[in-house]
């Protein structure tokens, strides 16, 4: 089982170039992307609240492990903030869970202007699927956490995703970690 972990900031094309190399590989992967168990949790819990985060995580690696049980091939996206304990706990238990079932996982970190990060979350689109869409909040979040280091105790492919087009990031993406057949 591979399991690519895609991260970045809002806006930085997690989703886009997800679903890109899925289109490239064909039902070789699947998605399993962040605003899956936001949209179930938001339901019925206040977003970040000490039960939705303990939800939203255990959900989340329940599905990440019955996965790597299945050996079904995942792409998983998500924010990362260096400075918060709980996503360095949550990707070392994500890595854990994997290797216990005999997978790997592949770090993808995707970097972007702000500014083009900025522009990209207005898309209407965004505020459909109850995705940070106002540059304010984005901004916010920003001050408060750090969301831009990135993950130090793995090995991370970095991509631009600012500079090139979801085709070519997947591509690149494709080939540094050799997941054609």
């Amino acid at each position: 089982m591979k399991f690519l972990f895609i991260y970045g900031l809002p806006g930085s094309g997690k989703l886009t170039i997800s679903k890109e190399i899925v289109n490239l590989l064909g039902d070789e992967f699947k998605i399993f992307h962040n605003q899956m168990t936001v949209d179930i949790i938001s339901q019925f819990f206040k977003f970040a609240t000490p039960v939705w985060s303990r939800l939203n995580g255990q959900f989340r690696r329940l599905m990440f492990e019955a996965c790597a049980e299945e050996g079904i091939n995942l792409i998983s996206t998500f924010v990362y903030a260096h400075d918060y304990e709980g996503d360095t706990k949550f990707v070392k238990d994500i890595i854990d869970l994997v290797e216990k079932n005999g997978g790997e996982t592949l770090f993808v970190n995707l970097v972007c202007d702000e500014e083009i990060v900025f522009q990209r979350i207005q898309n209407p689109d965004r505020k459909k699927h109850r995705k940070v869409s106002e540059p304010h909040k984005l901004k916010d979040t920003m001050n408060k956490w750090d969301l831009v280091t990135p993950i130090d105790f793995v090995d991370n492919l970095t991509v631009d995703s600012g500079k090139l087009s979801a085709k070519e990031c997947a591509k690149i993406i494709i080939s540094h970690y050799n997941l054609s057949e």
